[in-house]
């Protein structure tokens, strides 16, 4: 649902998703990516695991994972993180 477009995520039928980055760590790959555009308070990072860099790939539970919706700065903004389980 934080992936879809529009100040309150309203738009349904269209899902924004930029900055996609793949990296591995302890064996596993984590496919970050930050999604609903930089314009909306709702921007926020999130990511997906998997066992191979192909795929398949599992949506984490946590997601969001980094998110602001206040403040001077909102938005997580395209920041690379490093998910560790």
């Amino acid at each position: 649902m934080w992936e879809r477009y529009g100040e309150m995520n309203e738009y349904t039928d269209v899902a924004w998703i930029e900055g996609p980055w793949l990296e591995k760590i302890n064996g596993r790959y984590y496919l970050q990516y930050s999604g609903s555009g930089t314009q909306w308070k709702t921007y926020a990072s999130g990511y997906y695991t998997g066992k191979s860099p192909l795929g398949p790939f599992t949506y984490a539970p946590n997601n969001p994972l980094l998110r602001r919706t206040d403040g001077l700065v909102t938005g997580a903004g395209a920041w690379q993180y490093r998910c560790r389980t």
